[in-house]
């Protein structure tokens, strides 16, 4: 009778400890940005949802950053996604003005986030008022 409440307990520890484990070490995101060239740990994900951090939006803001040419930084990334901050919305702000050849930075980024600024669409204007400027003078 030991044997066999030593095997049940055995069994329901491994079906709950699974689903745990996945949960606390995403590993999907892990092995995404690996492929994608940025360099995460499985403890700093795995920290990063202790801390209850939304990890899945920070990763792909890091892919994205990467795959843009952005080097960014995870914890500042990670304190503006706490701070209540929209990461995509910085992250593709950063990448549309790196594009268009303006300066950035990731501090006046997440400031106009944190003002409701739609990034992509100000660096838009701005591109646009200076094509509208080109027009002027030629």
């Amino acid at each position: 009778m030991n044997d066999i409440s030593t095997i049940i307990l055995l069994i329901v520890s491994v079906l709950i400890g699974i689903p745990v484990f996945f949960y606390l070490v995403p590993v999907a995101l892990w092995f995404s940005a690996l492929l994608s060239g940025v360099k995460l740990s499985l403890m700093e994900l795995i920290f990063m949802r202790l801390r209850k951090s939304p990890v899945q939006d920070i990763v792909m803001g890091l892919i994205t950053a990467t795959k843009g040419g952005i080097p960014i930084n995870r914890t500042e990334l990670e304190a503006h996604a706490l701070a209540g901050g929209n990461t995509a919305n910085v992250i593709n702000g950063l990448v549309a003005a790196k594009h268009a050849g303006l300066k950035l930075s990731f501090k006046n980024a997440c400031s106009s986030d944190f003002k409701g600024i739609d990034l992509v669409k100000l660096v838009h204007k701005e591109v646009e008022s200076r094509k509208e400027e080109e027009k002027i003078f030629e």
